[in-house]
């Protein structure tokens, strides 16, 4: 099971920093071009387009956030029922 749930947090992962990487060219273009861009009176739409590439970045890194903090949720909950459970079981039998 946490094969599988890695795979998928690493996955949401790989899915974040490409749509960053995509807001970064966003950016580069745009302060790249500004003269063009300022020539055609465009800087409202530029803003909206690299405010739309952010907003993807930030639903995914919450995305991946969320899963990062069920698994490792599960995982030490996992870890301390088994000690638990070791430690009633030993003073069981003791």
């Amino acid at each position: 099971m946490a094969i599988i749930y890695g795979r998928y947090v690493r996955n949401i992962t790989k899915k974040v920093q490409d749509s960053l990487a995509g807001a970064t060219q966003v950016a580069e273009e745009r302060i790249a071009n500004i003269r063009t861009v300022r020539a055609f009176s465009q800087e409202g739409f530029e803003n909206n387009q690299y405010r739309s590439k952010i907003m993807e970045v930030l639903h995914l890194a919450e995305k991946e956030a969320l899963a990062q903090g069920i698994f490792f949720g599960m995982v030490l909950t996992l870890r301390l029922l088994l000690f638990f459970f070791i430690l009633v079981h030993g003073g069981i039998k003791n």
